[in-house]
């Protein structure tokens, strides 16, 4: 089995205040190219740090720690302002990258706003704006 130790750069930042749909076919197209770039790695095992914004929490950063296509554990960079609600909420909704594109794949053409940047060379998300 390869091992890949990928230390991917993942910013969600989920907002409310735009009203306008930018999905669009060229967005189609390099989503289904990043899936494509990523795929080809066949990354299993991989490590990539998340920071999230929204209006229904304080901004909060973690690690995510991928063995075998699953996530294993979930390391935060500072807890203080997490209760052990919002931890374990955050843990349970954690996302893999390939459940991330599965994500990007459903909210595309249905989102209020939608803008995403991808890794050039291996195609993982570095920054997602869902509204």
């Amino acid at each position: 089995m390869r091992v890949l130790l990928t230390s991917l750069s993942l910013c969600l930042l989920l907002t409310s205040c735009d009203v306008f749909n930018s999905s669009n076919n060229n967005v189609d197209v390099k989503l289904t190219e990043a899936i494509k770039k990523w795929n080809s790695n066949n990354s299993q095992n991989y490590t990539f740090k998340n920071s999230r914004t929204c209006e229904c929490m304080l901004p909060y950063e973690y690690t995510v720690e991928v063995v075998n296509g699953e996530v294993i554990a979930v390391y935060f960079e500072k807890e203080e302002h997490l209760s052990y609600e919002s931890e374990q909420m955050i843990i349970q909704s954690t996302k893999t990258i390939d459940e991330l594109f599965d994500i990007l794949e459903q909210y595309e053409k249905t989102a209020n706003h939608f803008e995403v940047t991808f890794h050039e060379e291996l195609g993982y998300p570095t920054k997602i704006n869902i509204d």
